[in-house]
């Protein structure tokens, strides 16, 4: 029901070109470390969607959202 109303798009990694082109982009700094996190959503289409990057957390068995907003810098993107 909720892909129905809200269209997503689950990816468990990014392109090897857009990690080498924005990679800095996808480490984030949780609990006074920093963590590459590729794994997201994309909910939504076009210039309004947006992205929810997360990981899992073994030792507190939790989800970290690392972030949360407008589509992130990817290589086939239009200028």
């Amino acid at each position: 029901l909720f892909r129905d109303r809200i269209p997503f798009k689950y990816a468990s990694g990014e392109s090897e070109m857009t990690m080498a082109m924005y990679g800095l982009e996808r480490v984030f700094h949780c609990r006074g470390r920093k963590r590459e996190i590729q794994r997201h959503l994309t909910l939504g289409g076009g210039r309004n969607c947006i992205q929810i990057y997360f990981d899992f957390d073994e030792t507190s068995r939790k989800v970290i959202i690392a972030y949360c907003g407008r589509h992130l810098p990817h290589y086939r993107q239009s200028s």
